[in-house]
């Protein structure tokens, strides 16, 4: 009698467990389901302040392929996975042009980045940039007053990965989503001073800053560029991004918080 007694009392243990177990997997599909989304890319490229070292007012990117990074745990285990879409395109900058987009599965992805490779396309440079360098002079008030412009012009044509922050938790369950991905300009001329502009070889009045002119300036440049990390934010359904207009969408931002390097994997 003891014996089935302490029998009925595991099998009824192992069938409550079993029970819960179920449960929470079919709380999973529920919320998870199957398929994919497509997940649309659009750069938005942020200007630097007033006063910055240089005013940058055109540019392109070229795309060669987009990343979408995430991490997702198997069993006791966080494996790391990526979905790319591979399509050569040239976008105009400072609007919020459409990269592409990348097919991702269902999933609850523990965290959640991006990557953005660009590379030259036929005669198109993988990043350009135009601005103007203003020469200051300091007032009697400590002002400082334009007394001159130096037109510079930046040709990126070595590959260049820009990778975005790490966002924690995200669930992709809905047909559409899209990441807005912010590149900030200020952070490209970062360890440049006025005077090394000043200095720099000029052709036809034009610093031309490319990896055959003015090589200390390129390689700062391309450093700035592969060590910049861009915020993203990931919303479900369309963004609508008309250029000088704050970004409006037909979705909830799924994300608040990102962390700006890759997780561990075990």
């Amino acid at each position: 009698m003891r014996y089935m007694i302490a029998a009925t009392i595991i099998s009824a243990a192992l069938f409550t467990g079993c029970k819960k177990e179920d449960s929470m997997t079919g709380i999973a599909v529920q919320e998870i389901g199957n398929g994919t989304t497509n997940v649309t890319y659009q750069l938005q490229t942020l200007v630097p302040p007033a006063g910055s070292l240089v005013k940058w007012d055109k540019g392109y990117a070229t795309a060669s392929a987009i990343l979408f990074n995430g991490t997702h745990y198997n069993g006791e285990m966080i494996v790391r996975e990526q979905f790319a879409a591979k399509d050569g395109k040239t976008v105009v900058l400072f609007g919020t042009p459409v990269l592409g987009s990348v097919n991702v599965p269902y999933n609850a992805f523990s965290s959640v980045s991006a990557t953005i490779q660009l590379n030259p396309l036929n005669e198109n440079n993988a990043l350009f940039l135009s601005g103007v360098h203003y020469i200051v002079q300091t007032g009697p008030s400590d002002n400082p007053v334009p007394i001159n412009t130096i037109p510079v012009q930046v040709m990126i044509s070595d590959p260049i990965m820009l990778g975005s922050a790490w966002i924690d938790n995200v669930t992709i369950n809905q047909p559409s989503y899209t990441a807005i991905l912010s590149l900030d300009l200020s952070q490209l001329t970062n360890g440049i001073l006025p005077r090394m502009l000043e200095i720099a070889t000029a052709t036809n009045g034009v610093v031309i800053i490319s990896s055959t002119s003015n090589q200390n300036l390129y390689g700062i440049i391309v450093k700035n560029l592969q060590s910049n990390v861009m915020t993203m934010q990931l919303s479900a359904g369309i963004i609508s991004a008309v250029p000088g207009q704050p970004i409006t969408t037909s979705g909830k931002p799924i994300v608040a918080t990102a962390q700006p390097s890759e997780p561990t994997i075990r």
